[in-house]
């Protein structure tokens, strides 16, 4: 795990030394609903990456393939007063 804080962003990275990620997976790793395990609903990822979105961040990867771990890149702003409040809203019961 490392940490880097800018002026602007705080990037959080966690590498791994697992089995990686296969190139044939790389383009759908944020799909929702994408999984490789045989329960789950594969939206771990998605929702994830949606959020940092939203908070004005990112959430990306990098992986050489099979075997050669991966590397997730967390980039989230300093300045949360941007932030779509809707966000945290509760949809109220109709």
């Amino acid at each position: 795990l490392s940490y880097t804080l800018t002026e602007q962003k705080n990037l959080s990275k966690v590498r791994n030394h697992f089995i990686g990620i296969p190139e044939e997976h790389k383009k759908k790793i944020f799909s929702f609903g994408f999984t490789t395990k045989s329960s789950g609903s594969g939206a771990d990822l998605h929702d994830a990456a949606n959020f940092c979105h939203v908070l004005g961040g990112s959430l990306s990867f990098e992986s050489d393939g099979t075997g050669q771990g991966s590397t997730f890149r967390l980039k989230l702003p300093l300045d949360t007063t941007k932030t779509d409040e809707r966000v945290f809203e509760t949809e109220s019961a109709e």
